[in-house]
């Protein structure tokens, strides 16, 4: 998978369930590592830098009944 989002814009992953939505953010936000290619946001690599990375995102996990 490849994407990009520009500056400003709002991103909703949606899809049936087990088609990797989580897996994808959780990756993305350096709790998962990925098992092939590499991943970066903002210039970053997540699993190398996730303190850093988290100053600059914001992501809430949680059930809908925990929110």
């Amino acid at each position: 998978m490849s994407f990009t989002v520009e500056r400003g814009e709002i991103v909703a992953f949606i899809g049936p369930n087990g088609a990797g939505k989580s897996t994808t953010i959780k990756m993305l936000t350096g709790i998962l590592h990925p098992t092939a290619g590499t991943v970066a946001v903002l210039g970053i690599d997540p699993v190398k830098e996730r303190t850093r990375l988290s100053y600059r995102i914001g992501t809430v996990f949680g059930q809908r009944s925990q929110l």
